[in-house]
């Protein structure tokens, strides 16, 4: 986006009206603190060119000119800002105070331009603020276990947690009459002190306000009326009404408890484990010249190395010896803080196989000569951090979908309110003024653009309810035998005005004889129609839009090739998907609901056909419709 030096001035919003030949009628403050720049010489009878002349000749302009349009004439700036004044549009810029104004720019009835704009830069700042926003993920091991559950915190800040499930219930040894039943149930079994209650709470209040990781442990009874050690972990989010969900995993870390419990106690002694154990002697001094002293059979399956091939060996041996990597400063940060919380990294064994490690390294003895003795318990995480990415991907894959359909009623509000306000507007002249004056031969345009825009909201409507059959597989297919040529010709025909007003040529290439195809011919008319209209969307004045039909042995194969803008190569694959609309500079010059191709390729599915599109950007797009003979 590029800055625009039109705009530097405070406002919220601004108004004006300008009459079909783009002079200035009315405005509000507001317009006058956005065109500050021209705003001295604003009055009633102003072309909006000479508006942006004067905006951009002033002297605090200048410097903005000079770096963004170099060896560019003024005149030929004025021009290029008024050749798209005038067409529905939406757009943003920035000002010279980097501040983000969004324009709404709509036709009147009479040929005129009304014109809104709003300052959305604390808007644009919340967005950019949640997408940067960190969204680690630590999910449990894929140890059999671990159990997935969900919290909610209402915006009142009160809490709903969910029945005690299946998982839970196998977790703790639970009877089975425990499945469903109230979470308080579960809770009442947790071993905690009020003070570990009141941090456990404050860690969520933070998480729900910083939407960061939050972990903890604690010890619940089981159904054998043994104490276990769990280990939660959520990850939460934030949604529109401001509701936080937990998405979390509780997992059985007991024997890890006991394990870390059992070697500070003994100090000294390391007892056998299914982790990897080690134990290392470091000197004093800042080198330390660390060494190892002690490795489990566990330790040594994981690297790879026979005992005798480490005792006495330096930690070199099996660690990176530059002390800038990251699993280098882990380490150094985990021994100096000496608390056994979890750190992991990837590194190798001696193969050179690269896996990743969770370690967790406590101080176990200490020398008056300032040396010590410290170890560590790892384990082989390669699995869990491949089932962690996934869940990632999952989750970005989740929220994009929900950006795009944020981004389709994002699009339909714009879509549905128009004709509503149209409507509205119009019935509330029309009541008021017969009341006044009677009928007029003027109402009668009125009600006829109230029933167009009824139209139109049917339009939509409709297109949304197509798209919820077929996703929902309720769409019947009515089967009869379709003269090829004629469903093609129909198509066109009731595009061939809307191609005449956008000045672009309609051409086809059709078979002779009556070659007929099995199909619906309303559905298979709709994906026509879709594809046409579509084409003629996105192709510009003087364009050409070429219909051929031909069969081929297995196929009857209807392509349309356009001669517009084409689509980028990022936006190919997901033309086709519901919701997703590519932006162009024509795209909305048409109304829509940006469901067309999406629906076109199901109901072509639907007939056990295909839709392929080709395109290139500025080379046109061709869009093939395959149907089975």
């Amino acid at each position: 986006m590029k800055k625009c030096g039109m705009a530097s001035g405070e406002f919220a919003f601004s108004f004006a009206l300008f009459d079909a030949d783009h002079r200035l009628v009315d405005w509000d403050e507001g317009f006058e603190n956005e065109w500050v720049y021209a705003a001295p010489q604003l009055k009633r009878g102003m072309h909006y060119k000479d508006m942006v002349r004067a905006a951009l000749s002033a002297p605090e302009t200048e410097d903005f000119v000079t770096r963004n349009y170099p060896g560019h004439a003024l005149e030929a700036l004025v021009e290029s800002r008024a050749a798209s004044f005038g067409a529905d549009r939406t757009r943003e810029y920035s000002t010279l105070g980097d501040r983000t104004v969004q324009v709404d720019e709509r036709r009147t009835r009479l040929g005129g331009v009304r014109r809104f704009a709003r300052d959305i830069t604390e808007e644009k700042r919340a967005e950019s603020a949640l997408t940067e926003a960190r969204q680690r993920l630590e999910a449990a091991d894929s140890d059999t276990g671990a159990v997935f559950t969900e919290t909610r915190r209402n915006p009142d800040g009160s809490y709903v947690f969910e029945p005690i499930g299946e998982a839970l219930q196998r977790l703790l040894h639970l009877p089975a009459d425990a499945v469903g039943q109230d979470p308080m149930f579960f809770y009442s079994r947790m071993m905690t002190t009020q003070e570990e209650d009141t941090r456990r709470g404050s860690a969520m209040e933070r998480a729900a306000e910083t939407l960061e990781i939050c972990s903890y442990d604690y010890r619940v009874r089981d159904g054998r009326d043994r104490v276990m050690w769990i280990r939660q972990s959520m990850l939460p989010r934030r949604e529109p009404d401001g509701t936080i969900v937990f998405s979390g995993v509780l997992r059985d870390v007991t024997r890890e408890k006991e394990a870390e419990d059992e070697i500070e106690m003994l100090r000294s002694v390391v007892v056998r484990s299914t982790d990897s154990i080690a134990v290392f002697e470091s000197q004093p001094g800042p080198n330390r010249n660390s060494k190892v002293v002690y490795v489990n059979q566990k330790f040594t399956e994981l690297f790879g190395y026979a005992a005798d091939e480490l005792i006495g060996q330096p930690i070199e041996t099996l660690t990176p010896s530059s002390p800038e990597l990251a699993s280098a400063q882990q380490m150094t940060a985990a021994l100096l803080r000496n608390d056994g919380s979890p750190i992991s990294f990837q590194t190798q064994d001696k193969t050179g196989r690269p896996f990743w490690i969770e370690l967790r390294i406590s101080t176990i003895q200490r020398f008056e000569s300032g040396g010590f003795r410290w170890t560590i318990i790892g384990r082989d995480v390669t699995d869990r951090r491949n089932t962690e990415m996934e869940l990632l991907r999952a989750k970005e894959e989740a929220e994009a979908g929900n950006r795009a359909k944020s981004h389709f009623l994002a699009n339909m509000s714009h879509e549905l309110r128009t004709p509503l306000n149209a409507i509205i507007g119009f019935t509330e002249l029309i009541e008021h003024g017969v009341e006044r004056t009677g009928w007029t031969p003027a109402y009668g345009e009125y009600l006829a653009d109230v029933s167009e825009s009824g139209r139109h909201l049917l339009d939509l409507i409709n297109t949304i309810l197509d798209l919820s059959k077929i996703e929902a597989g309720s769409l019947q297919l009515s089967v009869t035998s379709i003269d090829l040529c004629d469903l093609v010709n129909s198509s066109l025909t009731l595009v061939s005005s809307l191609a005449k007003t956008g000045n672009i040529a309609l051409t086809t290439d059709l078979p002779s004889g009556s070659p007929e195809i099995r199909g619906d011919f309303m559905k298979l008319k709709q994906v026509l129609l879709n594809i046409l209209s579509n084409a003629i969307k996105f192709t510009p004045a003087g364009g050409e839009i070429a219909t051929e039909a031909r069969f081929t042995e297995t196929h009857a194969v209807i392509t349309v090739s356009d001669t517009g803008v084409g689509i980028a190569p990022a936006d190919l694959e997901r033309v086709t998907l519901p919701f997703f609309q590519v932006e162009t500079a024509l795209s909305r010059k048409f109304t829509g609901s940006g469901l067309g191709l999406a629906i076109a390729r199901e109901l072509v599915n639907l007939h056990g056909g295909k839709l392929e599109i080709e395109s290139a950007e500025g080379a046109g797009t061709t869009v093939r419709v395959l149907l089975p003979r």
